[in-house]
């Protein structure tokens, strides 16, 4: 195409890590990843107002423990405006029942102490998800968060030790590019290669099969 504006890797990237963080593109490969590796997925899961209510008395009567550094008044004033909480999914192994968040940051965030601090920690939302003892009807063994970022396993321990709970990261190009994944993907870039035809098709409808 004449004129064609120059993208600078700097936009390319960016723009890539929009698509690929898109939920309806990378959570059902997130999904073929966990069966792949031989958990029970559930999709979506959701967490109800009784579980949501249940623990909001206890952190208010202290049965349910965090650290100091999360405002527990806060947190139990966001588990009582909710009416319920829906988790990404909800897989189970051998080693027990796990609440999966999907996290994407564009590739651009590093999952250190201090983003850590500033988006779980003093996030009522987040730190309800992960104070969670109880959901979709069982008790949970822990949380994972999938980040496009890498694995920080002194962060991990950090949350497990504030939260009172097993967390868990696993990073999102990292299982993308699984061998156990590379089917899935195939047919998502497959999608979106007709979704993007489509779409000049219908921007540029005088400039014929644009497919080629």
């Amino acid at each position: 195409m004449s004129g064609q504006t120059r993208f600078t890797q700097e936009q390319i990237r960016a723009f890539r890590y929009w698509i690929q963080g898109y939920q309806n593109f990378y959570e059902p490969l997130v999904a073929s990843y966990f069966c792949a590796k031989g958990y029970t997925v559930k999709r979506p899961a959701v967490v109800t107002k009784s579980e949501l209510d249940a623990l909001a008395q206890d952190l208010f009567d202290g049965r349910r423990k965090a650290g100091a550094q999360v405002s527990v008044p806060a947190v139990v004033q966001h588990l009582r405006s909710r009416k319920r909480l829906q988790a990404d999914a909800l897989v189970e192994n051998s080693e027990g029942v796990w609440l999966v968040e999907c996290k994407s940051w564009g590739g651009f965030a590093q999952f250190d102490e201090k983003f850590v601090t500033d988006t779980f920690v003093r996030d009522p939302r987040n730190a309800a998800f992960l104070l969670l003892d109880r959901g979709c009807g069982q008790q949970l063994t822990g949380k994972i968060l999938v980040l496009s970022s890498p694995r920080n396993e002194a962060v991990e321990r950090m949350l497990s030790d504030i939260f009172r709970t097993r967390v868990q990261t696993l990073c999102l190009d990292e299982i993308l590019r699984d061998p156990a994944v590379r089917p899935a993907v195939i047919a998502h870039l497959e999608y979106l290669d007709a979704a993007v035809a489509e779409v000049k098709q219908a921007l540029l409808p005088d400039q014929g099969d644009l497919t080629q």
